[in-house]
């Protein structure tokens, strides 16, 4: 009957540490890499949800239910326009801005005869966490960029791009949307 020698025994231990050493690695890695697809995943959906919003709400704005102009404020960072969102007949104000880095949907009814839209009551949601650059363009009805002080009424494209800072030195998530509002066309 032959014995394992002490080298050996060491040997064995020796090789069996450095693959533990090795799979443990692995699985660190492949948990990082995972965490980071997930987090990923969540912030595309984030943005998704966030433009489809946009979009179906822009291509709808209409006159506020006093009767002011669909657009009631443009700049490159932020918009005010009216929309009936929820299809009961009355327009609500809309607004998509940046603050903290978080990209937010402030909604406000009329109420009210005439209607009025009182901005205390605005209901703020946050759509997008984590953004690194938020930024809207506006285009007149020959594709030519509106430069501002825009003037609203010649605001017949919209252009809106999210880009979310990223996780875990990986490259940016970004993504943009092209709307034509239908009551503002000309044509």
């Amino acid at each position: 009957m032959k014995a394992f020698t002490l080298i050996e025994t060491f040997v064995s231990i020796l090789i069996i540490t450095i693959i533990s050493a090795f799979l443990i690695f692995f699985v660190i890695s492949l948990s990082s890499y995972s965490q980071f697809f997930i987090f990923s995943m969540g912030s595309q959906r984030e943005v998704d949800f966030a433009l489809n919003k946009m979009a179906k709400e822009m291509r709808t704005m209409n006159y506020s239910s006093n009767g002011a102009y669909p657009i009631e404020f443009a700049t490159s960072n932020s918009i005010i326009f009216y929309s009936d969102v929820d299809n009961d007949g009355i327009t609500e104000r809309i607004r998509y801005f940046v603050e903290n880095n978080i990209l937010k949907r402030g909604l406000t009814k009329a109420f009210g005869t005439p209607p009025v839209y009182d901005l205390s009551k605005e209901k703020i949601l946050n759509l997008v966490y984590n953004i690194e650059s938020f930024q809207i363009s506006y285009y007149d009805e020959t594709f030519n960029l509106l430069i501002p002080p825009i003037e609203n009424y010649k605001i017949k494209i919209i252009k809106v791009e999210i880009k979310t800072k990223p996780l875990f030195n990986k490259p940016s998530i970004g993504s943009y949307i092209i709307v034509s509002p239908r009551n503002l066309k000309t044509k």
